[in-house]
């Protein structure tokens, strides 16, 4: 069995302000790396319509989420 803790998230987004979100989420995942060494993976897409948004977050196990 793996240690490994993900989730999922899914969220609808206002597709004029798009850019800001994906702005904010380069911002987040260039954090991440750099002070979350847990960190397995951290991505996100946007549907063709531009009004859902799925980030994926992994991380080692359940200490590195509070490390």
């Amino acid at each position: 069995m793996a240690e490994n803790v993900y989730w999922v998230f899914e969220f609808t987004v206002d597709p004029q302000r798009l850019d800001e979100l994906k702005a904010l989420l380069e911002t987040m995942v260039s954090s991440i790396k750099s002070s979350e060494p847990g960190t397995l993976n951290y991505e996100w897409s946007v549907d063709p319509a531009h009004t859902t948004v799925h980030i994926y977050e992994r991380y080692q196990d359940s200490s590195s989420l509070f490390s």
